[in-house]
């Protein structure tokens, strides 16, 4: 180093400067590699064997399972009682009503409407029930309907039809309305298709 150099830094060996900007060290990851593989592997759910047993992660495949079973057979249970409290009662107030003159009165209103799409006028009960409470909480009144009556295979499938394209109609609406959709928009396009391709099946497939 010259006398007259001053503070000025001073050339490392190999001709390279002893500031290099814009470049920084990289630190070692604070976990070792063998152990990201690890993890890794067990976020994508793949089991590891250890010794004589399958882990997945650091949790034993059995207890993994066996509480996927649990969960799923307390989800089940959970909806089958939610089903019984709603099909029940729903049940018991169609046989109360269906022997009032109103009730006789509505279906005599609806019976036009219902000839149009290929239905009777004793389909219009279970029909609505699944337009606005949907299939799986209808399905007590559906089947109860067309054992009573004896609906015809054709008609099950009219009716199946309808209400495979426009079912639940007030849930799945305030569900759309809620995320920004247009409620009646979609009631109207729903129950128009479900009119013009139950129309359509019942010209094809005529009755017997």
């Amino acid at each position: 180093m010259r006398p007259d150099d001053g503070d000025r830094p001073q050339p490392r060996r190999g001709g390279r400067g002893a500031v290099d900007h814009g470049r920084t060290r990289r630190r070692p990851h604070p976990v070792p590699a063998g152990r990201r593989l690890r993890g890794r592997s067990s976020a994508a759910g793949i089991l590891e064997p250890v010794g004589d047993r399958l882990l997945l992660g650091h949790v034993p495949a059995g207890a993994f399972l066996m509480e996927v079973f649990l969960a799923a057979l307390w989800g089940a249970l959970k909806l089958s009682a939610k089903l019984i409290l709603i099909i029940v009662p729903l049940v018991t107030l169609f046989e109360v009503l269906r022997h009032l003159p109103v009730f006789r009165r509505a279906g005599n209103l609806v019976e036009p409407m219902m000839r149009g799409v290929g239905l009777t006028r004793d389909a219009a009960i279970p029909l609505f029930t699944g337009i606005f409470l949907g299939i799986a909480y209808g399905a007590g009144i559906i089947i109860r309907v067309a054992q009573q009556k004896g609906l015809p295979g054709r008609e099950l499938f009219l009716m199946g039809l309808f209400l495979a394209t426009c079912h639940s109609v007030i849930e799945d609406i305030l569900i759309f309305v809620v995320i920004g959709g247009n409620g009646p928009a979609i009631f109207f396009v729903r129950l128009g298709l479900a009119v013009i391709l139950t129309g359509l099946m019942s010209r094809i497939w005529k009755p017997a």
